[in-house]
């Protein structure tokens, strides 16, 4: 048996919805490559501090709290959750970016 391991090609994920439910969004769905689904961590973009000053980022990176917007959350399985605040007006979240690593595996023929 052999196996081809292709490098990861990350993909642009995009989830509509009225934001009233939690969103979850399967990021790793769209890309490829050996993706390891439990090292997905949040990255906050350029500028997105200066944004939201007062957004604290869990130290594993899998947790992010933006005041008057919502919680981004990443489950084990490499899927984020987006949970608008209650009791605010609900509006668009501020964009995140994310990062995972690629698994590594040695085939011996």
């Amino acid at each position: 048996m052999v196996t081809i391991y292709y490098q990861a090609q990350v993909r642009p994920d995009v989830k509509v919805s009225n934001l009233i439910e939690p969103v979850e969004v399967p990021v790793l769905h769209n890309d490829n490559g050996d993706l390891d689904e439990s090292s997905v961590e949040i990255v906050l973009p350029e500028g997105f501090t200066k944004l939201h000053p007062d957004a604290v980022l869990s130290e594993d990176r899998k947790l992010l709290h933006v005041p008057n917007e919502g919680t981004w959350k990443v489950r084990e399985d490499g899927v984020i959750i987006y949970q608008a605040q209650e009791g605010v007006p609900v509006v668009d979240p501020t964009p995140i970016s994310y990062k995972y690593l690629i698994r590594r595996t040695n085939n011996k023929a």
